[in-house]
């Protein structure tokens, strides 16, 4: 059996059994041996998903961030070994510098818990300039000294979002269209923020949850109470603040 058609065969023998709805592509030496589309982009399972379906790369996005502070590295705008505190001297954590919040190794609290309670007391739908807010206000210790652990931190990658914007002085989904996506042929990649400017984006595949002990899967946005515990589809996930994104810029 050729690679295409084994390739092919998994996938659907995956969409059926309930393991696989989604889109795949397989190359090898730059030359694409197999792709496709399977299963359905909507909660309804109504809109068959194709090809050229978008979808949230979630933390996969954090590598766009990584960039853009390169870019901004190789400009001449900002060295490695700069301190958060250069860029926002009102934060408290003092030692931190970029390259600690690249390796994850900022020791920086965890931001999520704070601003999903503050913003539901403040009926606010939060954007990424939220983060600094959060590391003035929240009274958390840090987790560890500068550079002594490693913690994987999407506090730390919302916090060179915002550096990415203070220094290039744009908006950082600006920053990324104009300097990475634009350039790189990658007409179809965005980020936006779909809750806070109510953006209705074509051709988007939605992520869906299973929570516990349901075997319905539904949009996280309407699990009620603190059903937080669940787990995601391996099918529908589609791309947040991040290209094509709807949540916390620097995040992904």
């Amino acid at each position: 059996m050729d690679k295409k058609t084994m390739i092919e065969n998994l996938a659907f023998e995956a969409y059926e059994k309930g393991g696989f709805n989604g889109a795949w592509l397989y190359a090898e030496q730059g030359e694409i041996v197999s792709k496709g589309a399977v299963g359905f982009s909507d909660p309804e399972d109504k809109v068959p998903l194709r090809e050229d379906c978008l979808f949230d790369l979630a933390s996969v996005s954090k590598q766009f961030t990584a960039a853009a502070v390169m870019l901004l590295r190789r400009r001449g705008l900002l060295t490695l070994e700069d301190e958060v505190t250069k860029f926002f001297p009102e934060i408290p954590y003092k030692g931190v510098t970029i390259r600690h919040l690249l390796n994850h190794t900022g020791g920086l609290p965890d931001y999520m818990d704070w601003v999903d309670k503050t913003a539901k007391a403040e009926k606010t739908i939060p954007g990424n300039e939220v983060i600094v807010r959060f590391l003035c206000e929240c009274g958390e210790e840090a987790s560890f000294a500068p550079g002594e652990q490693f913690e994987y931190s999407n506090t730390g990658y919302c916090l060179l979002a915002q550096i990415v914007e203070k220094v290039s002085c744009v908006p950082f989904e600006d920053f990324l269209r104009d300097n990475i996506f634009e350039p790189a042929g990658m007409h179809a990649t965005r980020v936006y923020h779909r809750r806070m400017d109510r953006i209705t984006v074509p051709n988007l595949a939605w992520g869906l949850s299973l929570p516990l002990g349901s075997d319905r899967y539904e949009l996280p946005d309407d699990l009620p109470g603190d059903q937080n515990a669940y787990r995601q589809r391996p099918s529908k996930l589609t791309m947040k603040n991040t290209p094509c994104t709807c949540g916390l810029p620097g995040l992904g």
